[in-house]
C-alpha cells in the first residue's frame, strides 16, 4: 500500500540510532562538564573579566616563562626557525629549550587561542581546563575499574582538584596537566584483560605517551619508573597474572618504541647538543614533610587558621616547597588503611595501597623530615645521583599519589555502598577544599605598553641584542608579546647559562644592590654580551640608575613604562 510519507521504514530507527548515540556521548561528558563548573569556581572567577591581564598564579616570573613557551612554538614553525634551540634568547648561539619545561604540545593545541587573543588568556585556559580534565581521566579509570558513577565521581575530583593541583597551580600549570597519566593505566588495563585490540592499544599507548613526554619529561621519566614498578609488582604479588603482564608489555614496548621514533628529533637536541645545566634545586627543600600528610597549609580552607602554627614549621615556602602538595588529611589516611585491612587478599587492594605508600615514601624525598627537623636517610638519596631523575624533584611525585588514593577511594565505596562510608568519604574530600577568596591563584600579569602597544618596533632592531630588567617574569613576558622581535640576552626560562649566574653585574641587576666595583662589572658585561640596547622597567629603574649611568652616553628615554638606553647601533649582520 502506498504510504503518504517518502521516508522509508528503516529511517526512524536510523535517526533514533543516531539520537541515542548523541545522547550516550552527552550523558558520558556530564562528568567533564560538572569538573569544569568546579574548575571555573576555583580558578576562573577571580580573573574574570581580566582573562588577559590577570593569571591563575600567585607570581609571574613562572608563568611568564610558560607564556613564552606558548608564543614560541606556534612562531618558530610557522616562520621555519628552529623549534628546540631559540635562536631570540642568548645570542649568537641560542638557546636551548629542551632541557626546560617547554609545553611543546599544549602550546601547539592552544596556538589558535594565543593567536586570536593572546598568551596570558591561554595560560588562563589551561590554569581552568588542566584540573578539569585530569579530573574526568580520573574519572574514566575509576569508572571503568568499579562500574559505578557516584564514587569515580568523587575519585574524579580528588585526583583533579587535590592539594598538588592547588600548590602547583600557583605558577606551574605544567604539572597541572596529567590527564595523560591515568588514561595510560586505564589502556594498559585493558590490555590486561585483553579488552582491546593490540592496534588500539598501542596507537592509544602512543598518542597519551608522545603528548606526555611533548608536555613534561619530568612527568613523563617519573611515570615511566612508577608505572614499570607496579607491572613489576603485579607480577610478583600475583604469578596468575604474569601470562597478561607479559602480554601487554610487548605492545607497551612497541607503544615506548614509537614515542622514541616520534619525539626522536627533541631527543636529539636534548642528548646531543649543548644546552644549559636546569637549576638543580635541593630535594632536601623540594620533599613532602612527613607531618604535611596530615596537616593543612594555607592551601586548604581548613589549614587558613587552625592549623597555622603547626604548617609553618615545615612550609617555609608557603607551599612552593612541596611541603603543602602532599596533604592527605587523617580521615582519608584512616579509609587508605581500613580498605587495606579489609581487602588485602585481593590484588587491585594491594596493587593500590602499595602503590600509595610507595609513592608516598619517595614524596618526602632523600631524608625523613618531621617539622623541617632531619632525621634518618630515605631510598630517593640513591635516585639523586641518577642521570635525568637526580634532577627531578621528589614532591612533584604528589601527583601520582593523589591518583593511588583516587583508585582506592572509588574501590572502597563500590565494595560495600553505605552511608557511614560515604560519610566517611565526604568528610576526607571536605578537609581538602581550596582556602578561595584569599587571592592564592591570582597575580597581576600587565606588561608595560612598550611591549603590548607597539611602541618596541620604533625603538628596537630586530638584530638588536636588547638586556631587558628585569630579565624574568615581566621581561620575558614582554618580549613575549613583543612577538620576540629582538634578541634578548638574557631570559630566565628555567635557568640562566652559568656563566652569567656567576657574573656579579646580573647578580646586582637582580637584587638591586650594587656592590664596590660596579661600574667595571657593568662595563665587562655589556661588552662580552655585545649589548645595544638596556630596556629597565621604571617600577625597578631607581636603585640601578647608578649602574647603567656608568656606562655612559646619551640619557635614558621614557618609552611606555620602560627606560631606553641605546649603547650602540644595532648591528648590521643577523
Amino acid at each position: 500500500m502506498p504510504t503518504s510519507s517518502n521516508v522509508s521504514p528503516a529511517e526512524p530507527a536510523v535517526g533514533a540510532g543516531r539520537a541515542g548515540r548523541r545522547h550516550r556521548v552527552l550523558v558520558a561528558l556530564t562528568p567533564l562538564a560538572a569538573y569544569l563548573a568546579v574548575s571555573c569556581l576555583y580558578f576562573a572567577l577571580p580573573v574574570a573579566g581580566d582573562l588577559d591581564t590577570e593569571l591563575i598564579a600567585a607570581g609571574d616570573s613562572d608563568p611568564s616563562a610558560f607564556l613564552w613557551f606558548l608564543v614560541w612554538w606556534p612562531h618558530a614553525l610557522t616562520d621555519g626557525l628552529n623549534p628546540f634551540v631559540s635562536s631570540q634568547i642568548n645570542p649568537p648561539g641560542g638557546y636551548n629549550l629542551t632541557w626546560t619545561t617547554p609545553m611543546l604540545a599544549p602550546s601547539l593545541v592552544l596556538a589558535p587561542v594565543t593567536a586570536a587573543f593572546g598568551p596570558v588568556v591561554s595560560y588562563n585556559v589551561l590554569g581552568v581546563l588542566s584540573p578539569a580534565l585530569r579530573a574526568f581521566a580520573g574519572y574514566a579509570l575509576c569508572r571503568h575499574l568499579t562500574g559505578r558513577t557516584a564514587p569515580s565521581l568523587l575519585a574524579g575530583y580528588v585526583f583533579g582538584f587535590s592539594p598538588f593541583v592547588l600548590g602547583e597551580a600557583r605558577g606551574h600549570v605544567l604539572f597541572l596537566l596529567l590527564a595523560m597519566l591515568p588514561l595510560v593505566v586505564l589502556l594498559v588495563i585493558r590490555g590486561i584483560e585483553g579488552s582491546i585490540g593490540t592496534r588500539r592499544l598501542v596507537a592509544g599507548l602512543t598518542a597519551a605517551l608522545t603528548f606526555q613526554f611533548l608536555t613534561a619529561v619530568e612527568v613523563f621519566a617519573m611515570g615511566t619508573v612508577f608505572g614499570g614498578a607496579v607491572l613489576v609488582g603485579v607480577g610478583l604479588l600475583a604469578p596468575s597474572a604474569r601470562a597478561a603482564v607479559l602480554r601487554v608489555a610487548r605492545p607497551l614496548a612497541a607503544a615506548y618504541g614509537l614515542t622514541v621514533v616520534l619525539v626522536s628529533p627533541y631527543l636529539f637536541y636534548m642528548l646531543f647538543r649543548d644546552h644549559v645545566e636546569p637549576a638543580h634545586a635541593d630535594p632536601d627543600v623540594f620533599s613532602s614533610d612527613a607531618l604535611s600528610f596530615i596537616v593543612p597549609t594555607g592551601l586548604e580552607r581548613l589549614g587558613r587558621r587552625q592549623f597555622a602554627g603547626a604548617a609553618a614549621t615545615f612550609d617555609q615556602l608557603g607551599g612552593y616547597g612541596g611541603s603543602g602538595v602532599a596533604y592527605v588529611g587523617v580521615p582519608l589516611l584512616i579509609i587508605v588503611l581500613v580498605f587495606a585491612v579489609q581487602r588485602w587478599s585481593r590484588l587491585s587492594t594491594r596493587v593500590s595501597v602499595l602503590s600509595f605508600a610507595g609513592i608516598a615514601l619517595a614524596a618526602l624525598g632523600p631524608r625523613l623530615r618531621i617539622a623541617n627537623a632531619e632525621t634518618v636517610w630515605l631510598p630517593w638519596e640513591a635516585v639523586t645521583h641518577l642521570p635525568l631523575l637526580g634532577k627531578a624533584l621528589p614532591y612533584r611525585v604528589s601527583a601520582f599519589l593523589f591518583l593511588a588514593l583516587a583508585v582506592i577511594l572509588a574501590l572502597w565505596l563500590s565494595d560495600r555502598p553505605s552511608l557511614g562510608r560515604w560519610a566517611a568519604a565526604l568528610a576526607g574530600v571536605a578537609l581538602l577544599l581550596p582556602n578561595l577568596g584569599q587571592g592564592i591563584w591570582e597575580t597581576d600579569a600587565r606588561t608595560p605598553a612598550f611591549f603590548t602597544g607597539g611602541l618596541h618596533r620604533r625603538e628596537l632592531s630586530p638584530r638588536d641584542r636588547v638586556l631587558v630588567v628585569p630579565y624574568y617574569g615581566v621581561g620575558v613576558r614582554g618580549h613575549a608579546l613583543a612577538d620576540m622581535r629582538f634578541k634578548m640576552v638574557v631570559a630566565y626560562l628555567g635557568a640562566i647559562p652559568e656563566p652569567d649566574q656567576a657574573d656579579p653585574a646580573l647578580g646586582m641587576i637582580y637584587t638591586g644592590r650594587l656592590t664596590p666595583g660596579y661600574p667595571a662589572a657593568i662595563r665587562r658585561f655589556v661588552d662580552h654580551h655585545r649589548i645595544t640596547v638596556i630596556v629597565v622597567r621604571s617600577a625597578e629603574a631607581p636603585p640601578l640608575l647608578p649602574l647603567f649611568a656608568s656606562l655612559g652616553g646619551a640619557a635614558p628615554r621614557e618609552v611606555g613604562g620602560m627606560l631606553v638606553y641605546r649603547l650602540r647601533p644595532a648591528p648590521a649582520g643577523s
